[in-house]
């Protein structure tokens, strides 16, 4: 029996995040890395904000983990 965290069992959403200093690389790897299982997970820029498509919106914590892989400011 799977649990309720697997990812095939929850309902998935769409969540953001802003633009600044990452490209789909970056945020698909994370999301990979987390998630190894799936890789579909929808990485577009849509405005100022990234959008992707995951079991379950990102935590603050991983939100700020996420912020630590941003493209370095030249």
């Amino acid at each position: 029996m799977a649990s309720s965290s697997d990812p095939e069992n929850m309902q998935w959403v769409y969540d953001d995040i802003d633009h600044y200093r990452f490209n789909t690389d970056i945020i698909t790897k994370f999301l990979h890395d987390k998630w190894p299982d799936f890789d579909n997970f929808r990485v577009k820029r849509v405005g100022k904000k990234f959008r992707f498509w995951v079991p379950r919106k990102l935590t603050d914590s991983e939100q700020n983990d996420l912020f630590t892989k941003r493209l370095p400011e030249y």
